[in-house]
């Protein structure tokens, strides 16, 4: 028979265990745990991994993660991690690895949503000799070594290509030696001589610039001494939308959204833009009222009610018809690219890449290697990433990746063009033309 004594202490330390064990439960359940390589109670962390292609293989810390089965999420959650920092990595046959370092925070979960792994297996696209291209869809215009354009195995009159319109069944040609512009339905291959047409209609072709009503395949927009004005195939029909000082109209001069033309002219001091609008049904136009204080070199519509406008003096302006503002973002800009959805802004710079929000206040600003040498920025399709063009490469750039680890080199080639409904970035190396699939 137990002592009262002993009882005493049997009561006492069942009390203390179930203190002991009650906290030590209070504290797993909180996120506590000990950290076997430091001996010391931390509250962990954890990482949610999302990757394309989805079934791609992750590991962290060097550890791989199994996936769990779920019906609509593809990513997975790696969770009991002590805080520290980590390497994320991704591996799928037929691309690039992806390795990025992450610091886990205590109670926090870690979110890497847009991992995108480039591919690294081109397809070759029958493209011949090919000295230049442009995509028209899935099919390349191809530019060979005598400078004769070939689309679809059919020859394209002229030399130099001005555009094509948004449903890329027309296309706009020019021969340089006799100026002659063509008007190509892609459809059927038939091509249409624009200058005996246009001397037909009162312009003498010989002082015109013709560019492509990107959303009319029936409509041109001309420019000739003294004006701007539409022109209708269909109907033989010139319409004179404004008079202006402009010597020439430059395609990155001209703009074109859902609803309404917009274009430069140059001011009669010489030193200062004038910007027109048009609405692009009635060609009813209008006069801004706005001062820029510089010659536009190119402008660009972000959404109906948004424009973009770069003048020679590296000044980016983004500007509002209504109520009708004009609002500098950034200065020394050499380019700029708009994302597809038309919410994010990139500047490119001598030195950095800037990136703004057109939604939001949100903003930063990407110290890249050898920006310097960047010719353009294309947007990748999920607004997250970049392709950075170099004159002998193309880089794939993850916006959420500020340390700059997973700069991913995609084509070594100084001509690619990315198209973000087919997801695809074709480009042109040793006289032909290529095309890498980017996962969806």
């Amino acid at each position: 028979m137990l002592t009262r004594t002993t009882r005493r202490l049997v009561f006492y330390s069942l009390i203390l265990a179930f203190l002991a064990i009650g906290t030590a439960a209070v504290f797993y359940a909180q996120g506590y745990r000990l950290d076997p390589g430091t001996f010391r109670v931390q509250k962990i962390g954890a990482i949610y991994v999302r990757t394309l292609p989805a079934d791609s293989h992750i590991s962290v810390g060097g550890e791989s993660v199994e996936r769990s089965f779920a019906f609509f999420d593809t990513g997975v959650f790696v969770s009991g991690l002590f805080p520290k920092r980590y390497e994320v990595a991704a591996e799928r046959d037929g691309y690039r690895p992806w390795r990025q370092h992450v610091d886990v925070e205590p109670a926090r979960v870690g979110e890497l949503k847009y991992v995108v792994l480039g591919p690294n297996v081109p397809t070759p696209i029958p493209s011949g000799d090919a000295a230049d291209f442009w995509m028209l869809g899935r099919t390349p215009l191809i530019q060979n070594a005598s400078g004769t354009l070939v689309w679809n195995g059919r020859p394209i009159p002229g030399d130099r290509v001005d555009g094509w319109t948004d449903d890329e069944n027309r296309l706009l040609t020019r021969l340089d030696r006799t100026g002659e512009y063509y008007w190509t339905d892609l459809g059927n291959g038939s091509s249409t001589a624009l200058g005996s047409l246009l001397a037909r209609a009162g312009v003498r072709p010989d002082r015109t610039v013709v560019l492509p009503d990107p959303r009319n395949s029936s409509r041109v927009v001309v420019h000739a001494p003294g004006g701007v004005s539409f022109y209708e195939l269909q109907t033989n029909r010139l319409t004179r939308i404004a008079t202006t000082t402009i010597p020439a109209l430059a395609p990155e001069q001209l703009a074109r959204s859902r609803t309404q033309f917009a274009w430069i002219s140059r001011a009669l001091d010489a030193t200062s833009s004038v910007l027109y609008l048009t609405d692009a049904g009635s060609g009813a136009s209008a006069t801004s009222s706005v001062d820029i204080s510089d010659n536009v070199t190119k402008l660009a519509w972000a959404t109906d009610e948004l424009l973009v406008l770069l003048t020679t003096n590296g000044t980016l302006y983004v500007y509002r018809p209504s109520p009708e503002t004009l609002v500098g973002r950034a200065n020394t800009v050499r380019d700029f690219s708009l994302s597809p959805d038309g919410t994010m802004l990139a500047a490119l710079e001598s030195q950095s890449i800037e990136l703004f929000s057109l939604t939001s206040d949100d903003y930063w600003r990407l110290n890249i290697p050898d920006t310097s040498s960047i010719a353009k920025l294309s947007w990748y399709r999920d607004d997250r990433h970049l392709f950075l063009h170099y004159p002998d490469r193309v880089l794939f750039l993850d916006l959420d990746d500020r340390s700059l680890q997973g700069l991913i080199p995609v084509a070594e080639t100084a001509n690619a063009h990315y198209d973000p409904e087919t997801n695809m970035l074709h480009y042109l190396a040793d006289d032909s033309v290529f095309a890498l699939a980017f996962p969806s």
